[in-house]
């Protein structure tokens, strides 16, 4: 499987800095590309994940990003020694109902390894929907493939509700008010012999979610 390999730090700053920041940025002489959108994220985990959480166990998430188009796509990431792999493919809105109501036999030998990979953590580990965390986000990208995003809003959606379509219930902010945070995340490239070595990773590429 191809993985979007990168190095991520974060920091939270005030309002008045975050806009000073992006000011700097608009009025360099460097090209970038902004995007703004709402994206929800429904994570996946099972009853031992739940209990002891571990950086380096896959995570897997159905995610809605709402831009100009609304966009669904089902998201593997974890982590190893301060790397991040990312992978995501697009689901149609008819498969992501099929998975949130537990319908998962059709991913069972789906051309897609990331269909198949959740299927097998599903039906084996147990992995079932738990929370969903909503983020209102800036992204700004260079020609580097240096991705900054401003996270303006983070919220997690309360009273246990997995539902990725729910637009009514109760938003609880984790962010202090006047707050933002920023993540800064530039790709990398692994040696051929250190892909080898962790977990077959492949050459990274570009894709769409890699800065969601």
């Amino acid at each position: 499987m191809k993985y979007v390999t990168y190095r991520e730090d974060n920091v939270t700053v005030s309002e008045e800095k975050c806009e000073r920041v992006k000011r700097g940025i608009a009025q360099g002489r460097e090209k970038v590309k902004w995007y703004q959108y709402i994206l929800r994220k429904l994570r996946f985990a099972s009853e031992t994940e739940k209990a002891e959480e571990q950086k380096s166990i896959p995570r897997f998430y159905l995610c809605l990003m709402k831009e100009k188009n609304r966009k669904l796509y089902l998201e593997k990431k974890y982590q190893q020694n301060g790397i991040y792999y990312k992978n995501h493919e697009e689901v149609t809105e008819e498969e992501c109902k099929k998975i949130l109501n537990g319908k998962v036999e059709w991913m069972k030998n789906h051309k897609k390894q990331i269909f198949r990979e959740f299927y097998l953590h599903y039906t084996l580990n147990k992995i079932r929907p738990w929370h969903i965390t909503e983020y209102e986000r800036e992204t700004v990208v260079n020609s580097c493939g240096e991705y900054l995003i401003f996270n303006k809003k983070i919220r997690r959606v309360a009273g246990g509700v997995t539902d990725l379509f729910d637009e009514d219930s109760i938003r609880i902010s984790c962010l202090t008010e006047g707050k933002v945070m920023v993540s800064s995340k530039k790709m990398i490239t692994l040696p051929a012999i250190l892909r080898e070595v962790l977990q077959n990773v492949e050459d990274s590429i570009e894709m769409a979610a890699f800065a969601y």
